[in-house]
């Protein structure tokens, strides 16, 4: 990892380049972020996505791969304790490409996932429209409450692939499977100029601007193939968004044979800066819904 935490950092979405005049400044080189262990210096910080403790390495000496953070396996006195189920769902614990959907299959809530839950109590509408923008759809008010319903009732909160910076990612592996026929397309994705290939014609929509809805035959939209990377930047997201022909029982039409396939990368910064919007136009309906379910969790303090 290329950032950091100082220990006031805990759980916010501040992040600090790893480089000897930002570390220097900001810790200004004292316990407990500098140590000596067996007569040698080390330097400390917190993990900015998992919070557990990193030493920070090539920072006062150079290194061929450049200066970096790794985490450090165990406790540090005034850091932190390692928590190895943070870790695990870490998203720099991860070093190359995967494929990894599913539940965490224990009971126990962590602070991870209350965290979580308290973003999505606050930003679920925006985490939608992020949704909606990244793929190049609108989302109707039922399919959008739908997402809500869906996403309590499976925890979405306790999926393998959610972390603190990708709430509402999870929403694409709950509630898959939507007819997309009956949603506003962007006129200019990637969608219409696929679909334009296999016949498929478009009308306006006139309630909103640059966005058309698909005529022909009924074709639906689901997401597989979820992967994460990281690299020198930090670290980028994936799903492989799949249109095919929509079949209200759920099932395949063995009669259809084609289906458009379309890698979608995440970018968490546009996430970001929506978050952080105060003039943000609510959708009050949907986060009323979100307030009702958030307010029946059982570990919620009311």
């Amino acid at each position: 990892m290329r950032t950091f935490h100082l220990l006031t950092d805990a759980f916010t979405d501040v992040e600090h380049s790893i480089d000897q005049k930002t570390y220097t400044e900001l810790t200004h080189l004292t316990m407990p972020y500098v140590q000596t262990i067996n007569g040698t210096t080390r330097y400390y910080a917190l993990c900015p996505k998992c919070h557990n403790p990193i030493q920070l390495i090539g920072v006062f000496r150079k290194r061929k791969v450049g200066a970096h953070g790794k985490h450090t396996g165990q406790d540090v006195s005034g850091i932190g304790t390692f928590d190895k189920r943070e870790y695990d769902f870490c998203p720099y614990a991860i070093h190359a490409g995967y494929t990894w959907l599913g539940y965490k299959d224990d009971t126990e809530i962590t602070g991870l996932e209350k965290d979580i839950v308290k973003k999505t109590e606050l930003y679920f509408d925006r985490g939608l429209y992020f949704l909606e923008r990244s793929i190049g759809v609108r989302f109707p008010s039922d399919v959008k409450r739908y997402m809500v319903l869906s996403y309590f009732a499976n925890e979405g909160y306790r999926y393998r692939i959610a972390t603190r910076d990708n709430f509402p990612m999870p929403v694409l592996e709950i509630a898959f499977r939507q007819p997309l026929t009956r949603m506003p397309v962007e006129k200019d994705s990637w969608i219409v100029q696929a679909l334009k290939k296999h016949g498929f014609s478009f009308v306006p929509c006139q309630k909103i601007n640059g966005c058309v809805f698909i005529q022909g035959d009924p074709v639906q939209i689901w997401f597989r193939q979820f992967e994460r990377y990281t690299d020198d930047d930090g670290y980028s997201e994936s799903m492989v968004c799949v249109i095919d022909h929509f079949d209200p029982y759920g099932g395949v039409d063995d009669c259809v044979d084609w289906e458009i396939t379309h890698k979608i990368t995440f970018d968490f910064d546009f996430l970001n800066r929506l978050t952080a919007m105060t003039n943000w136009k609510r959708d009050e309906d949907l986060m009323r819904l979100v307030d009702k379910y958030v307010s029946q969790l059982p570990w919620v303090n009311h």
